[in-house]
């Protein structure tokens, strides 16, 4: 996951350095700063890691079909004892 965490990163900082970077490169360094990573954060999460990790969904889960996501673990485990 960190491969595919680092193949998104850089495309993204690489594009924003280039277009967002010179609209806010006056700005005070830590609202420059804010701003930027807001951004970096924003499309890694919504757009650029589903994308990476559907693309290489069969290096990432190799010994999972496509469709298994009812044979996924629960986000929260099953919290109920097995105490009579």
């Amino acid at each position: 996951m960190a491969i595919a965490t680092y193949l998104g990163v850089v495309p993204v900082i690489m594009t924003l350095s280039l277009t967002l970077g010179p609209l806010i490169h006056s700005w005070d360094f830590v609202l420059n700063n804010l701003v930027f990573n807001a951004f970096v954060v924003a499309l890694l999460t919504w757009i650029v890691m589903p994308l990476i990790t559907r693309a290489l969904h069969g290096w990432l889960l190799p010994n999972r079909p496509k469709d298994s996501h009812a044979e996924q673990m629960p986000i929260l485990p099953n919290l109920k004892s097995n105490v009579q």
